[in-house]
């Protein structure tokens, strides 16, 4: 790729000088119910967070002109306890949910009617994967600490619609 951005939820208002996050933030679906700042972090609030990250990956891939994902390298969870947990607990046994992380796979592809769902599964750390555009221009990717990484292969693109949609959206590059 030849530019790639980290998106996050995290502003760099609070970054050191050495670039180290220093406000105490959630970083996970998992830290639902604990506290922040003196506040209980809550359902509602990853809700909408996870809403603005989904709006913009898809905001990002429909300004690539992309029809299509192919996952291009995924790996998840596979033992019987721990997909009982996930079901309960992260994926809340929504069939829909459940279905895309029992196929979830290498090589499989995906339709952008997919598209929230397969982002939903990653954030909540159901599976972890890189999903490429259909055309070759954008590549998504996940990482710890609720990153999402975006790399584009050409600069001929609305860069600056996509910068304007992560901003607008309360997320942050860098």
């Amino acid at each position: 790729m030849k530019l790639e951005w980290r998106i996050s939820k995290y502003n760099p208002i609070y970054r050191n000088e050495n670039g180290a996050y220093t406000k105490d933030e959630w970083t996970s679906y998992s830290d639902i119910g604990r506290i922040y700042e003196e506040s209980v972090f809550t359902k509602e609030e990853y809700l909408e967070t996870e809403g603005r990250y989904i709006k913009v990956i898809t905001e990002i891939l429909r300004l690539c002109n992309t029809q299509q994902v192919v996952v291009i390298a995924c790996e998840k969870f596979k033992t019987v306890q721990t997909k009982a947990l996930i079901y309960k607990k992260m994926l809340e046994n929504d069939p829909a949910l459940i279905t895309i992380f029992e196929n979830f796979e290498l090589d499989k592809v995906y339709s952008m009617d997919e598209m929230k769902n397969i982002l939903i599964v990653n954030l909540r750390e159901c599976v972890w994967s890189r999903l490429l555009s259909d055309n070759g221009i954008c590549e998504i990717g996940f990482g710890y600490d609720y990153y999402a990484y975006v790399g584009f292969s050409t600069f001929d693109l609305p860069l600056k619609q996509i910068n304007e949609s992560i901003f607008k959206n309360g997320l942050f590059i860098g």
